[in-house]
């Protein structure tokens, strides 16, 4: 039977140690007793599970508030990482929504100029949608840590093998929780709209038979 493979890629936001120009005024203060965004039982249902791993946001006391500042540091991009969630752009936020419905959990934040003048849409987005033992061991080259976890390196090749995968476009997978994955459709499509800095990685294959495609 005719097979075709389907390009999947990590998504990497990395940016200059100078990082974005924002001062996040109220990193410290999101939770009532704990520090910064993440949940602080990162895995509520197990490790490695799917349905409320460290991907979900915790509720916060108040949105995330930024005091935009170009001294501060580099010119916003559409997508800033922290503490494995994304910042990103009402222009990112919508290409989402339109292309990957249901897979992220958004946030509006409260943005702000140091003059005072209203800033720029800004958006916590948390990528939720995540596969479980949704890889091929066999057909893959990835090392393991103690805890079943996937060790990223430059050898690294993973053989996706979930057929839901084909009309989810963006994900994540529970074995290496900080990753972002998309497929080749997504990568074009921020190209076409003009979503710009991000470095996609091709790190694996979706395999299709015939009937799938």
């Amino acid at each position: 039977m005719r097979k075709k493979k389907c390009r999947i890629f990590d998504m990497d936001f990395t940016t200059s140690e100078r990082g974005p120009c924002w001062d996040f005024v109220n990193y410290d203060t999101l939770q009532a007793d704990e520090r910064g965004l993440d949940p602080k039982v990162p895995w509520p249902d197990g490790l490695f599970a799917v349905t409320r791993g460290p991907w979900t946001p915790p509720p916060y006391l108040e949105p995330p508030r930024f005091i935009i500042d170009p001294r501060l540091g580099n010119p916003l991009r559409d997508a800033e990482v922290r503490d494995n969630f994304l910042f990103i752009s009402g222009k990112f936020k919508r290409l989402i929504e339109e292309i990957a419905p249901n897979t992220c959990e958004f946030r509006a934040c409260v943005t702000e100029h140091r003059n005072g003048e209203p800033g720029p849409e800004i958006w916590l987005c948390a990528l939720v949608k995540a596969f479980r033992d949704s890889i091929d061991m066999a057909a893959s080259k990835v090392t393991l840590n103690k805890m079943g976890g996937y060790m990223f390196s430059e050898e690294i090749y993973l053989c996706f093998k979930e057929k839901e995968m084909l009309d989810v476009h963006l994900f994540r997978i529970a074995e290496n929780s900080s990753g972002f994955f998309c497929d080749e459709y997504f990568k074009s499509k921020c190209k076409e709209h003009g979503i710009k800095r991000i470095l996609f990685k091709e790190i694996g294959e979706l395999k299709l038979h015939a009937e799938e495609m």
